[in-house]
């Protein structure tokens, strides 16, 4: 997967960020704009391979961007998924120790996310 950022000067396109970290299929990109004053972006990004990464993505400097494991399960992570205020990340896991699940994050005053919700569906096999 890669960023790229238009650069109106040149007027071209330029990459800014390749996400090489995860080690099987990319299922979901979620892409939090400017929130809350902070002075970046944050894309959250999850894979087949299990991981949740996070991307820090500042305005003035894009490709100095740092990223944060925000979690690793046992199976696939389908999707990733922000509030409206940006407060709270959803993430959508399916594996042998959370089938069905969706997590409910939510960044304490550390930058740590912390899970406060877990939300899980039981799906009867037919």
């Amino acid at each position: 997967m890669k960023i790229w950022i238009y650069d109106y000067e040149k007027k071209t396109f330029e990459c800014h960020l390749s996400v090489t970290e995860h080690k099987d299929w990319v299922r979901g990109v979620d892409w939090l704009s400017d929130c809350f004053g902070r002075q970046y972006d944050l894309l959250a990004t999850c894979s087949e391979d299990g991981t949740v990464i996070l991307w820090k993505i500042p305005f003035q400097s894009p490709g100095n961007y740092t990223k944060q494991i925000l979690d690793t399960f046992d199976g696939p992570v389908w999707k990733v998924s922000w509030s409206h205020t940006g407060g709270l990340l959803a993430v959508s896991a399916g594996s042998n120790k959370a089938d069905n699940t969706v997590y409910v994050y939510q960044e304490q005053d550390n930058n740590k996310w912390k899970v406060i919700q877990q939300i899980e569906h039981d799906v009867e096999a037919h």
